[in-house]
C-alpha cells in the first residue's frame, strides 16, 4: 500500500521528504458485474476477463450462452473446431456476435479457409457459402 506524501521540507542535511501510512480502511466493496453472476445450473469458462461461455445440458438439449463485453464495431466468437482432436480453425463452426451501434447481432458462421468470404469461401457466414445449418 502506499504512502502518502505530506511534504518536502529543508533541514541541515538537505531536502527531507515527509511521508506517512495510509489510513486504515476497509478495502473497497467490488461489484461483481451482472454478466459474470453465473444462473444456477449452468456451467462456465472465462475465456478472458470479458469474455465467459456458458453451457447447461438438460436431457438431449445443450443451451450454450457466450458472455461478454464488447466495444461497438468489435466482435467475440466462440464455437466447434475443424478438427475433433485439435484447434483448428479450417472446418469450424462458429458463432459471432457483435454490437453494431447498439444493433446487437449473433450470426453463425462456417470457416471452409482462411480468409475473408468471398465468393462462398473463406470465413462466411452460413448462406453465403450454401450452408443453412
Amino acid at each position: 500500500v502506499p504512502a502518502t506524501l505530506e511534504g518536502l521540507t529543508d533541514t541541515a542535511n538537505g531536502p527531507e521528504l515527509t511521508c506517512s501510512d495510509p489510513p486504515e480502511t476497509d478495502p473497497p466493496v467490488v461489484e461483481v458485474p451482472a454478466f459474470v453472476a453465473t444462473p444456477d445450473g449452468y456451467n462456465c469458462e472465462e475465456l478472458h476477463e470479458d469474455l465467459q461461455v456458458r453451457w447447461k445440458v438438460d436431457g438431449d438439449a445443450l443451451t450454450v450462452e457466450l458472455v461478454g463485453r464488447i466495444d461497438d464495431e468489435v466482435y467475440m466468437s466462440f464455437g466447434i473446431s475443424g478438427s475433433d482432436d485439435r484447434t483448428n480453425m479450417v472446418g469450424a463452426d462458429t458463432v459471432v456476435c457483435d454490437d453494431r451501434q447498439g444493433d446487437f447481432r449473433a450470426v453463425d458462421y462456417y470457416m471452409i479457409s482462411r480468409g475473408q468470404c468471398s465468393n462462398g469461401q473463406g470465413v462466411c457466414p452460413d448462406g453465403a457459402n450454401g450452408l443453412t445449418d
